[in-house]
């Protein structure tokens, strides 16, 4: 086929074209209009320690207060996604419906 008879076949049939793409055009803004709200949130916690103990007897480069750090935040981060702990923290905040356990 040419492209001519595209064009003529396209003549003919603008009606149904236009039909089809209307149906879809609002049959996709009543799906985009009827779905739920969905919300997801994120928290980003920094731990490190305010004060150091000075000592004039033995120091380190810090190696072991940055693992002991992350091994609190790595503690704090297991709590939080724990499903008791999210559902007890939602539930102090008014906001316990739509809780899940993913």
């Amino acid at each position: 086929m040419e492209f001519r008879d595209f064009c003529t076949i396209f003549a003919h049939r603008r009606n149904v074209f236009f039909s089809v793409f209307g149906v879809f055009l609002v049959v996709s803004a009543l799906v985009f209009r009827l779905q739920p709200s969905r919300f997801e949130t994120s928290l980003t916690v920094n731990v490190a320690r305010a004060g150091a103990q000075a000592t004039t007897d033995y120091t380190y480069d810090q190696f072991y207060r940055l693992q002991a750090d992350e091994r609190f935040a790595d503690t704090v981060v297991r709590w939080i996604a724990a499903p008791s702990v999210r559902k007890e923290i939602a539930t102090s905040a008014g906001v316990a419906s739509g809780v899940t356990d993913s």
